[in-house]
């Protein structure tokens, strides 16, 4: 059973997590809270406000390069996901060379998800992604708060729903990347999991993994809830979780193999094009240890950037603020594949899948030290838009 937080400090009025039994109206709210039903609509006010910069931002890189629309809001991985949206995966494995072949690399239910709208609508692939992936942000805000509320009280939960509206890695949302769709999968797995809703859990990990690779943190926590749930009320029914979360992956794979006729195609083409790999935190220490001479180097600034967020979460965690069992066996799983995989490190958009991050940045964090933070984070991920449209980081 996934236990709360510790109550916040007397210098905060700390109340319970809404319930339907419980709702946070403005008759409870204490003296100065915001009111739930206000929280909604100023969550989404702020994240308008924050993808109308990242969207010039784009739109600033991409006079800058003189590129045309569909390249501006679609590069590094959107031409992959552009081309599986169009044409589908090539049924064999590129020989080295022939990067601009090697989509089956990329999970694919964004580009399913894309090309059913676009078909439906008539509309440009590139033009419907980047709508499409807006919308998933402003429902991914909405669902990381519902799961924050399960767990915290609810102001600390909105201020955590304000930070991962403002992290620099939701560029990802204005841009054609299947980061938005893992997040709203994830966010609302670790929400039925909480809720003990085991089928939607279950579904939902299985539509994260079928997303991207770093869905596998949602299996971990379903298998950690499914522990939890036998261990402490006998419900077996919970397993149905971690059985069904990671049938994405293993479908894609299957599939993957009978259309290239090679087993293991999707390792092969991961090898072949993108080198990334078990390497136990080799490349991750050389990145601690070398921070200067790798800051000219556009695969590696990026990932330093993430470096300050983790000190600052380790800090508040040090101050006492927690992550319940949960969404903290979500959120070590993600962290370790940053850490243990060549070429992942904390990258901001992989910063932003594990939300629960922000939770005890939440707790400990608060006035202007929040305020200021909050508009360093904004600004970032308007820095950011800009520096993966015009290419000068690796997102």
């Amino acid at each position: 059973m996934t236990q709360p937080v510790a109550p916040e400090p007397p210098a905060v009025v700390a109340e319970p997590p809404a319930t339907s039994a419980t709702p946070a109206t403005a008759a409870t709210a204490a003296p100065g809270e915001v009111s739930l039903r206000r929280r909604t609509p100023l969550l989404l006010a702020i994240y308008v406000a924050v993808h109308v910069g990242t969207t010039i931002s784009v739109a600033i890189a991409k006079f800058g390069l003189d590129v045309s629309w569909a390249r501006a809001f679609a590069p590094w991985d959107g031409p992959y996901y552009r081309s599986i949206a169009e044409h589908g995966y090539p049924a064999f494995i590129p020989d080295a060379g022939r990067e601009d072949l090697a989509s089956a690399a990329f999970f694919p239910l964004y580009p399913l998800l894309v090309r059913g709208v676009t078909e439906v609508t008539g509309t440009h692939t590139v033009g419907t992604a980047v709508v499409v992936n807006l919308l998933l942000g402003a429902i991914a805000v909405l669902l990381v708060h519902a799961a924050a509320r399960e767990v915290l009280p609810g102001e600390t939960a909105f201020r955590a729903a304000v930070l991962f509206a403002v992290l620099p890695g939701g560029a990802v949302f204005t841009l054609v990347l299947a980061d938005p769709l893992l997040v709203v999968f994830c966010a609302a797995g670790l929400l039925f999991l909480a809720r003990k809703q085991w089928l939607a859990a279950g579904l939902a990990g299985a539509a994260a993994t079928a997303t991207r690779p770093n869905g596998v943190g949602l299996v971990v926590a379903a298998a950690v809830a499914a522990w939890l749930a036998i261990r402490d009320d006998g419900d077996r029914r919970a397993l149905v979780a971690p059985v069904l979360a990671p049938l994405g992956t293993i479908g894609y794979w299957v599939y993957l193999g009978a259309h290239t006729g090679v087993w293991n195609a999707w390792f092969v083409i991961q090898d072949r094009f993108w080198h990334q790999s078990l390497d136990f935190g080799i490349e991750f220490a050389y990145i601690v240890k070398n921070p200067i001479e790798l800051l000219g180097d556009g695969s590696y600034v990026v990932v330093e950037l993430g470096f300050p967020f983790l000190l600052l979460v380790a800090w508040c965690i040090r101050r006492g603020a927690r992550i319940p069992l949960v969404p903290a066996a979500f959120t070590g799983t993600l962290v370790a594949q940053m850490v243990l995989f060549s070429g992942v490190g904390p990258r901001p958009r992989f910063l932003l899948i594990a939300f629960p991050l922000t939770w005890p940045i939440a707790q400990r964090v608060r006035g202007r030290w929040l305020a200021a933070l909050i508009a360093v984070l904004a600004v970032g991920q308007l820095v950011l838009a800009w520096s993966f449209s015009h290419h000068e980081v690796i997102p």
